[in-house]
């Protein structure tokens, strides 16, 4: 009987020896968490296996934007899957003054400009590029600089699939600040035009 049933490998995952006794002997056998037993008769009441975890064999994640100010999400992908329970990610920020990241992959961007995120997943690493950008001003669908209806035909004819609009034109156009772009936008920036508003909902959020 080993001392040690249990065998941890972070703070979250450990393996657990099963008591399985093996016809040939009973010594300590090592199983893979891809190798595959269909055979019951392999093994019998008496010895111990004890699983190991896969190693990383590569880890990647997308490049990403974000507006000063905001905070996204890098999302690393550990490959092979079965070796992300037992991975050690961390993530650092090439430049601090322009985007910070915690130790949860959130993407902080502070300034406008550029910067790399390095991802390691224990031995493997890999670095994405993180762009900050100025957030536009709300209502600016075309991202001109200023708002008149132009942006408001421009978002409707978003609204009725006519025109696509990238994720900074997207964000200009929700002046309710909901989190998504419909009639409502369009409507505020109508009765912001005819002078009815003064300030969009989104810019008291």
């Amino acid at each position: 009987m080993p001392e040690t049933i249990f065998t941890k490998h972070n703070q979250d995952a450990a393996n657990l020896g099963f008591m399985l006794v093996s016809s040939k002997d009973h010594s300590w056998k090592t199983v893979g968490t891809k190798d595959k037993y269909t055979n019951l008769g392999e093994f019998s009441v008496g010895a111990i296996v004890k699983p190991v975890p896969d190693e990383v064999e590569s880890v990647s994640a997308n490049d990403v934007e974000v507006f000063t100010g905001k905070t996204t999400l890098v999302s690393a992908n550990v490959y092979p899957e079965t070796a992300l329970a037992y991975s050690d990610i961390t993530y650092t920020s090439s430049n601090k003054d322009i985007a910070t990241v915690d130790e949860n992959g959130n993407v902080t961007g502070v300034k406008s400009g550029t910067a790399e995120i390095t991802i390691k997943a224990n031995t493997k690493t890999t670095t994405v590029k993180v762009t900050v950008i100025d957030p536009p001003k709300y209502g600016d669908v075309n991202l001109d600089g200023k708002v008149d209806v132009t942006d408001a035909t421009l978002l409707q004819k978003y609204i009725t699939h006519k025109v696509s609009l990238t994720t900074t034109q997207l964000y200009a156009g929700d002046v309710s600040g909901n989190g998504t772009v419909n009639v409502k936008d369009v409507t505020l920036i109508q009765k912001y035009l005819n002078h009815m508003i003064d300030v969009f909902p989104s810019e008291n959020m």
